[in-house]
C-alpha cells in the first residue's frame, strides 16, 4: 500500500527526470547533437545508461537469469559493463 512518503517520493523523482529532461532538451541544436548528446554531456548519458543497467535489470533480472541459466547470465552484465564503456569512451 502506498503511503504519503511513498507518493512524495514518486513525485520528487518524476519532477527532477522532467526537470532534467526539459533542460537537456533545450541545449539540442540538430539531429547530431541529438544523437551525440553534443559531446558535452557523455557523463549524464552514460550515467542515464548505467542508472538503467543499475536498477532493476541488474539485480533482479540478472539474478533471475542466473537461477535459471547459471553462468551464462554473466554474460548480459559483461555486455552491459562493455557497452557503458564503449558509450563513455566512444572505443
Amino acid at each position: 500500500m502506498l503511503t504519503t512518503v511513498h507518493i512524495i517520493g514518486i513525485l520528487l523523482t518524476v519532477s527532477l527526470l522532467l526537470a532534467v529532461s526539459i533542460l537537456s532538451g533545450r541545449k539540442v541544436k540538430d539531429a547530431k547533437a541529438f544523437t551525440t548528446g553534443g559531446r558535452s554531456g557523455s557523463w549524464m548519458v552514460c550515467g542515464a545508461i548505467l542508472g538503467t543497467l543499475v536498477g532493476g535489470q541488474s539485480t533482479i533480472g540478472t539474478a533471475q537469469l542466473a537461477f535459471s541459466f547459471g553462468l551464462s547470465a554473466w554474460w548480459f552484465t559483461i555486455g552491459a559493463a562493455l557497452g557503458a564503456l564503449v558509450q563513455r569512451y566512444g572505443m
